[in-house]
């Protein structure tokens, strides 16, 4: 598989993110399946968009981006919701990293492809 360059600022804020958003996904999965109709607090929703906000900014000018959404904080969302606009991001974060993460040699080692 050929890697695309991406920016160095892309890939910080990948890993400043992408372990806190995927963490913040389980936890949210494990709620949703013991409660998946109770509405998350504003407290949950401003954690989990912060988290979320960091990821946008990897997929600024990129298509992906439109289906990036935050979760509301006037209409508060339920548990099983919340999941599945994570789920989206978890979805997002995953081709990101396979597209720019990885051996440019043989016997390389792992790192990401930057053109920065």
């Amino acid at each position: 598989m050929t890697l695309r360059p991406t920016t160095k600022a892309k890939t910080q804020a990948y890993e400043k993110c992408a372990g806190i958003v995927l963490t913040l996904l389980n936890e949210m999965r494990e709620l949703s399946k013991k409660k998946p109709d109770s509405t998350l607090s504003k407290a949950q929703v401003r954690i989990i968009n912060r988290a979320l906000k960091d990821a946008r900014f990897i997929f600024n000018n990129d298509p992906k981006l439109d289906y990036l959404d935050l979760l509301e904080d006037e209409d508060l969302p339920k548990n099983a919701d919340a999941v599945l606009i994570m789920a989206q991001y978890e979805s997002a974060l995953k081709t990101f990293r396979r597209d720019h993460f990885g051996s440019l040699t043989a016997l390389g080692s792992h790192e990401w492809q930057i053109s920065d």
